[in-house]
């Protein structure tokens, strides 16, 4: 009987593993902030944080930390996607070029939630903190 737990046990250790690692890979971020003279995209997976600063240039890219990648899942979670297209933007410079408009897309599990557009530096507060985070991971890559 004994065997048998334990056998069940490892059968289903493997299995939630394996869930875990499906649900990474089939989970990404992506952030723009345009304007006129502007441009800067951020793409974010389990392995790689990639950012491209001119439309059609070459990204500069990174590793994802197994760090920096439970940190962002840990933030995904406070958030319901399903409301992440109808965020509110607290602020409205990026209308009189006070600001670029910026977008948050997550796809996850085959959805994609995009936010309306808000000013670059000034997310919705139900996703400030995973913005911040995703901004932050991006500085300093050459």
């Amino acid at each position: 009987m004994k065997i048998l737990t334990l056998i069940l046990s490892f059968i289903f250790i493997i299995n939630h593993c394996s869930e875990s690692k499906k649900i990474q890979d089939n989970l990404s971020f992506e952030y723009t902030a345009v304007t006129r003279g502007y441009y800067k995209k951020v793409i974010i997976n389990n392995q790689t944080i990639s950012i491209f600063k001119e439309r059609n240039g070459t990204p500069k890219v990174r590793n994802c930390s197994e760090t920096e990648w439970h940190t962002l899942n840990s933030l995904l979670e406070a958030i319901n996607l399903e409301q992440v297209p109808n965020l509110e933007s607290p602020s409205d410079n990026r209308f009189v070029d006070r600001a670029a408009i910026a977008n948050l897309t997550i796809h996850f599990k085959g959805e994609t939630y995009k936010t309306e557009g808000f000013d670059d530096g000034n997310p919705p507060m139900e996703i400030a903190e995973l913005v911040k985070e995703i901004l932050s991971m991006s500085e300093n890559i050459d």
